[in-house]
């Protein structure tokens, strides 16, 4: 036979003679738990709930839902409106409110469609249950042709042979290299001015930008596949951005 007995407020179990002695103070401090409405989520405090719930305005507008957040016989937890499962006062709160999100969100992405779907629903369409499109249709949206002039296209296609990685690689170390250098001289005292970059830094930057595509409306270089999205772009800007001088253009 168990020696402990259980609060029928808060459930926890106390020796006998404990009991009487904690009865009042669980009470003093159940009425003051906020508890949040299980109609419009407002919090209030246990003892004025009732009084509250009697009044709400949610709740007449919500008759017809099932389930309630009102404490069961011999049970001190509390049921959530959204999921039905039962947690302390001091928690429905918050777990309420998150349980909330997240079931209404379930409920707005029941449907998802793919950008091929959306760009083949007309307006038309969208007042009729949603037809998911053949693969034939699919197929025809993604693979949709970009035009481009046969100036632009020469462009793109006439690209340098892209630089090997290993060239790269050491065009990118005896640019950290003189960088040392630069950054070693400053601390000594020699303006900027008077610091030169070394051969070997600008045959490495030379390397880095050798496959490099130049834009023929703006005069800048791109990399190669940079280049193949900005130069349709470029054709019909109004405002771009001034170039480089012209004696620095790469032809």
């Amino acid at each position: 036979m168990p020696r402990d007995v259980g609060c029928p407020i808060c459930g926890r179990r106390f020796f006998p003679h404990s009991l009487p002695i904690h009865l009042p103070q669980c009470k003093k401090k159940q009425d003051v738990i906020e508890v949040p409405c299980q109609w419009c989520d407002l919090e209030f405090p246990r003892a004025e709930l009732a009084a509250h719930e009697r009044k709400c305005r949610e709740r007449k507008c919500r008759d017809r839902l099932e389930g309630s957040t009102a404490p069961t016989t011999g049970d001190h937890r509390i049921a959530c409106r959204a999921c039905g499962r039962k947690f302390n006062p001091d928690r429905i709160a918050k777990h309420q409110s998150i349980c909330r999100k997240i079931s209404g969100e379930k409920k707005e992405a029941s449907v998802v469609w793919s950008t091929p779907e959306r760009l083949l629903r007309t307006p038309e369409r969208l007042l009729r249950a949603p037809v998911r499109p053949t693969k034939n249709e699919a197929t025809e949206v993604r693979q949709a042709p970009v035009r481009r002039t046969k100036k632009e296209a020469s462009v793109v296609t006439q690209a340098p042979a892209p630089v090997g990685w290993q060239e790269k690689s050491r065009a990118t170390r005896a640019l950290v290299r003189d960088a040392k250098r630069v950054h070693r001289a400053q601390e000594a005292g020699v303006p900027l001015s008077e610091i030169r970059p070394s051969q070997a830094s600008e045959d490495a930057y030379a390397a880095l930008v050798a496959d490099f595509v130049p834009c023929p409306h703006c005069h800048r270089t791109f990399a190669p596949q940079t280049a193949e999205r900005h130069i349709p772009k470029c054709a019909t800007t109004a405002h771009r951005p001034q170039g480089p001088p012209r004696h620095m253009r790469r032809r």
